[in-house]
Formats: C-alpha cells, structure tokens, sequence
C-alpha cells in the first residue's frame, strides 16, 4: 500500500512536470501484495463545465477544451503546432527544435485533427497559448479541481484523454483508426511519414472519427 502512494505520488509530479514524462514509475507493477490503486476516470461534461466556468482567465480555458475533444496530453497541446493538411485543421505534435518537447512515445508523434466546433477557437488562441508557461496552468487547473471535486482525488486534467475515447466508443467509431487519433499505434506496413501525411488520405480518416464524437456544449462560457 506503501508503494502504491508513492507510485501515486510519482504520477503526480509528472502531471505537473516536476519530473520527466520519459521516466518509468520505479513504485510499480510490484509483486509486493495486492496494488489498491484506482483506474483513472473520465471528467463528465457537467464537472468540466464548472472548472471552466471557475476559470478566471478565458485563455486558460483553452487547454481542456482541446482534451476534451482531441484527447491530447496537456504537454501535448502546449508544444503541438497548428498545420492546415488537405484543407483539414490540425495539431501536430512532434519533437520542438529547441529540445523543449518530445513525444512521450514513437506513435505518440501524430496529426490530429480539429473537431469543427473548436477550429476557429484554436485557430484564433493557439499562438497566445504557446506563449504560456505548461506547468502554471496544469497547477492552476489542478488547484480548482481540488477546490470543486475534493472527493475526487482521482480526477486530474489526465481524466480528459479518458473522457474522449469513452464519448468516440458511444459514438461506435472505428477501433483502428480510434487509436491513430489517440496516438497507441501507426497501421502496418507503412512509414512513419506515410501514415501522418499519406495525401490526407489518413488525415480525412481520423478527421471523420473526430467529427462523431459529440462536441462540449459551450453555451455561456466565456471564450477568448
């Protein structure tokens, strides 16, 4: 049980980049007893409304609206550049050339696309949202996370990723290419630059399954 909160501990410092991504959890997959660690959750819609409706700065709302509907890593989105492929608005997320940011794995390193009803949202905010420090934000999203869900130790801007994949399986989306979006794997038999630009083939793919996952309903939260 020990371990087990460290492990937690470890995870913590992660999300909040205290410690490097690239790092494996020394406190797990132990052979010590049985592990009492909980499996990550969701956030419903109706919690992220009120954590973005707490939110002072309407720049920091930013952020998770894009997990939510893209299930971007919070770093992800921080250091993703924002392409336009085959008339289809994306976030790429690849190694930055000042060594600031790598994906955290090899499939990690993908095109993803924008679900129409953030696109003119992202396209208008991202470049402001690169300028910001990653870290702050996380800790400030963290903080009314504690404020709101005290209960809820388990809920963290990581349930995000967790809330996309669960709305694209109501929606019944292809499996496969459910896990090109969400960066678990590339299709066989092709190269890396194949399956990120193969003439949009695969853009206008993942762009289709993106559009089935039911969009966050913003409707008075304020937007920058």
């Amino acid at each position: 049980m020990r371990l087990s909160r460290l492990g937690e501990i470890f995870e913590y410092a992660q999300e909040t980049e205290n410690i490097s991504e690239e790092l494996a959890n020394p406190f797990r997959k132990h052979k010590l007893g049985k592990s009492d660690e909980k499996p990550r959750i969701p956030m419903s819609d109706s919690q992220l409304l009120v954590l973005l409706e707490a939110t002072k700065d309407p720049l920091d709302r930013l952020p998770p609206i894009i997990a939510r509907h893209t299930r971007m890593r919070h770093k992800e989105i921080f250091y993703s550049s924002l392409v336009e492929i085959d008339g289809i608005w994306c976030l790429d997320i690849s190694a930055t050339a000042d060594g600031k940011f790598k994906p955290k794995t090899a499939n990690s390193k993908r095109i993803v696309p924008l679900h129409s009803s953030i696109v003119d949202l992202v396209r208008r905010c991202h470049p402001q949202l690169k300028e910001r420090n990653h870290s702050s934000h996380v800790n400030r999203f963290s903080k009314l996370k504690r404020k709101h869900f005290p209960e809820q130790e388990d809920l963290c801007f990581h349930s995000l990723r967790h809330s996309f994949i669960t709305y694209a399986m109501r929606a019944e989306v292809n499996p496969t290419i459910l896990s090109q979006v969400v960066g678990h794997k590339t299709l066989k038999g092709r190269s890396e630059t194949e399956n990120r630009y193969l003439h949009g083939y695969k853009v206008t793919q993942e762009k289709a399954l993106v559009e089935q996952v039911e969009p966050l309903d913003l409707t008075g939260i304020e937007l920058p």
